[in-house]
């Protein structure tokens, strides 16, 4: 029996995108080495049966019966893979990536060679061309996350890089690992999601690793609404290090993370709404408290 790399795509109304990936993925050069899991989590967008027959490569269609969020999503094309006796490899991979030639490839040589490790690309911004990260750093202390490696030229990545956590855009890793340590967090729906499997991964003995060469382009081409989305950060740090770390922590740290957060909105994520960014920021926060029981 061929063993094979079960590849989960999420689609969230971005067909375009999503198709554009496929197309990629059949032209890699790699298509005997994997099969596709295409979870739609949008309800009034679908693809036809004629879009998805048209690849080197079988693809299984799966239409939950509501939006179950990144993490839901995902969960889904995971116990698909898991439960497939040809699956060896599992990937995780965003819908709005362009997955360059050989890369299914070398991410197998990768797990052959160091199968008590999860994998990140390098990844890189479609329009750019300069680097998006190499996995991420957390600070605990500040409670944020930043991108390591972030706007280098790809060239310039020369080793691999051994992160605090794996960016959930492309994860690679044998599928043995994901059944010992488990799924997504669904509490988490979206935002700090492979954040915590990272966590969980590391605490049950596997090695994080992005690899330099391997390089994925992500097209960064949904935006969330900005309220909406440091809402889901706010309060998916605090249940991230309520789970990982201790609740104690979390109440100590409180201010420092709220203020943190409010200048991420304001510099980073440039929100000009101060009243909608402050509300965002301390409901985020509350419910991170108490609507998320461990």
């Amino acid at each position: 029996m061929n063993k094979k790399a079960s590849i989960i795509i999420l689609n969230y109304y971005g067909k375009k995108e999503t198709l554009e990936c496929l197309c990629s993925l059949n032209q890699s050069g790699d298509t005997e080495l994997f099969k596709i899991i295409l979870v739609n989590n949008s309800p009034d967008e679908r693809f036809s049966e004629t879009e998805l027959k048209k690849y080197f490569y079988l693809i299984d269609y799966i239409c939950p019966d509501k939006n179950y969020g990144f993490a839901g999503g995902c969960n889904i094309g995971i116990k698909k893979a898991l439960n497939d006796p040809e699956c060896a490899y599992i990937m995780l991979l965003n819908n709005d990536t362009i997955v360059t030639r050989g890369a299914i490839n070398r991410f197998i040589r990768h797990c052959d060679n160091q199968p008590d490790t999860l994998f990140n690309p390098v990844i890189v911004f479609y329009h750019t061309k300069k680097v998006q990260c190499t996995g991420g750093d957390f600070n605990l202390f500040f409670g944020y996350s930043k991108n390591i490696n972030k706007n280098k030229n790809p060239a310039d990545i020369k080793n691999n890089v051994e992160p605090y956590y794996l960016n959930g855009c492309c994860i690679f890793a044998e599928k043995n690992i994901f059944a010992e340590i488990g799924l997504f967090d669904e509490r988490f729906f979206m935002y700090c999601e492979d954040l915590d499997l990272s966590a969980r991964a590391k605490k049950a003995g596997y090695k994080l690793c992005a690899v330099k060469d391997i390089l994925i382009y992500h097209k960064h081409s949904k935006s969330t609404d900005l309220s909406k989305k440091q809402f889901y950060i706010c309060r998916n740090t605090v249940l991230f290090i309520r789970k990982n770390y201790n609740f104690i922590y979390a109440v100590l740290l409180l201010p420092l993370y709220f203020f943190i957060q409010l200048l991420i909105g304001v510099l980073v994520y440039k929100n000009k709404n101060i009243f909608a960014l402050l509300n965002a920021v301390t409901a985020g926060f509350f419910a991170g408290f108490s609507k998320n029981k461990l």
